[in-house]
């Protein structure tokens, strides 16, 4: 196939996505050309048109492009080019705090001191120690139990709470 066409708007012209990296149309490495979120960023080689998010990051994938970011991965975006919902699940700095309600509350999604404790709803991760007590923020939110939603843990945001 040689068509130039994107009918999805992915920035990858239908015969790439039909012939694939290998250009052969008969193997299985090819895309969608009709799902303008299966494309490989590789193969990108006219203007994105569509104006999909499809790792849900709340940037769209043309947006994501131009920054220099990974459209496929929730947690390579720049908080500055959010336009759109987030619709992803993901903690990118390991706070305990979706980057979601991080960006919804006005906190740094890729900063894991910056939070409100009252955010948090998944697992902490991040190592950090915020208040330099010499607990990890992860020690500290998630508790004995390691469930950052029981009232076993010591406060990250004070130095003397251990």
């Amino acid at each position: 196939m040689t068509s130039t066409v994107d009918c999805d708007g992915d920035g990858v012209t239908d015969a790439d996505e039909i012939n694939g990296p290998d250009g052969d149309p008969g193997t299985s490495d090819g895309t969608n050309p009709n799902d303008p979120c299966d494309y490989n960023v590789s193969q990108i080689t006219v203007a994105v048109t569509s104006n999909v998010d499809c790792d849900g990051d709340g940037v769209i994938d043309a947006d994501e492009i131009a920054d220099g970011t990974d459209p496929n991965d929730a947690c390579s975006y720049d908080p500055a080019s959010v336009t759109v919902a987030v619709t992803s699940n993901v903690d990118c700095d390991g706070d305990g705090v979706t980057d979601a309600d991080e960006i919804a509350n006005g906190t740094d999604p890729n900063d894991a001191c910056s939070y409100n404790v009252a955010d948090i709803t998944v697992s902490v991760t991040s190592t950090v120690d915020c208040d330099g007590d010499g607990v990890t923020d992860a020690d500290e939110i998630n508790g004995p139990d390691g469930d950052p939603n029981t009232a076993d843990g010591t406060d990250p945001n004070d130095p003397c709470s251990l």
